[in-house]
């Protein structure tokens, strides 16, 4: 039993699977979409403000070093994750048709 849901700030630069994988995560009890951007400046601003558990950054995000200095500066205790958002949607998908992961 979760003592609070897990927050979550999700990056992507393309709208569609951003929104979309928020919409699928919001169902879950356990999990609260602290935020959305598609704006590395802005996700500076979230992280900081938000603190969240878990970060989903598509790798299509401009600029590399936005990952190390989220990391280093704002996030040091973060369960940090670089994904592909488009991937994690596929999986998502193939899971809730066959009820299976392969």
């Amino acid at each position: 039993m979760l003592i609070h849901p897990i927050s979550i700030i999700i990056a992507d630069v393309h709208i569609i699977p951003r929104n979309g994988l928020a919409k699928t995560l919001e169902a879950r009890e356990d999990i609260h979409i602290a935020a959305t951007t598609g704006d590395c400046e802005a996700l500076i601003s979230l992280c900081s403000h938000h603190q969240p558990d878990i970060m989903i950054i598509s790798a299509a995000m401009p600029g590399l070093a936005i990952y190390a200095l989220i990391y280093n500066t704002y996030l040091p205790n973060l369960l940090y994750w670089v994904m592909q958002i488009l991937e994690l949607i596929k999986k998502m998908w193939v899971i809730a048709i066959t009820g299976s992961n392969g």
